[in-house]
C-alpha cells in the first residue's frame, strides 16, 4: 500500500460510531477533538470493520502499559 501524505492531522479526545438502520452500509464516526470541536466522518462499513480488525491486532501485539493505581480494579476482581 502506497504511503499517503496526510491532508490534516487532528488530535481526538474521544470517538463514537453509529450505523443507521436506514443505511447499514455506512458508518458515521463522530470525533471530539482536543480543541473541543467536533468532526464527523462517514465511511463504508467494511472500511470501519477492517480498521477494527487492524486495531485489535495492533493492540494485541503492543506491550502492556502500566495504568497506575487501577490495579486490582479489573472486571475480574469486581465479579468476585
Amino acid at each position: 500500500m502506497a504511503a499517503h501524505k496526510p491532508l490534516h492531522h487532528f488530535e481526538a479526545k474521544s470517538a463514537d460510531t453509529r450505523i443507521s438502520r436506514n443505511e447499514p452500509r455506512v458508518a458515521r464516526v463522530d470525533f471530539v477533538l482536543a480543541n473541543g470541536e467536533s468532526l464527523v466522518v462517514e465511511v463504508p462499513r467494511y472500511v470501519l470493520e477492517r480498521l477494527l480488525v487492524r486495531a485489535k491486532r495492533a493492540i494485541e501485539a503492543a506491550p502492556l502499559l502500566a495504568r497506575g493505581p487501577s490495579i486490582g480494579h479489573s472486571a475480574h476482581s469486581r465479579n468476585k
